[in-house]
């Protein structure tokens, strides 16, 4: 990131499932890692938004999102979940978002829960 970039973090949010104390916790972290950036990288701004799942794929939602931000590029973090195959795959929201989306994509392979 450069200054004068505007970073967004997303959070898409199930309103059906909503754990408060998981939510309070999350926008914690998401919140503390935009401060980081923004406390990093002087002049760019990071603001956390978290939006509730609308019906349908949560792909839609992003996808949603970053249209209306016009987003130059998205990030998606994603993990395998099988440690049967001991492959990293591609997860299915993330190669959704990748299909409907007209924003440059990048993929960032997370291993920490695996």
């Amino acid at each position: 990131m450069r200054q004068d970039d505007h970073l967004i973090a997303l959070h898409v949010t199930d309103p059906s499932d909503r754990d408060e104390q998981l939510l309070e916790q999350l926008t914690g972290y998401y919140q503390t890692e935009c401060d980081k950036l923004q406390d990093t990288i002087k002049g760019c701004t990071a603001v956390l938004k978290t939006v509730l799942k609308t019906p349908g794929p949560i792909s839609s939602d992003i996808v949603t999102v970053a249209d209306k931000e016009e987003a130059d590029l998205l990030i998606m973090g994603t993990v395998e979940l099988s440690k049967l195959t001991k492959k990293h795959k591609l997860g299915s929201v993330a190669l959704a978002v990748a299909k409907e989306s007209s924003s440059h994509f990048c993929v960032v392979k997370n291993t920490s829960l695996v």
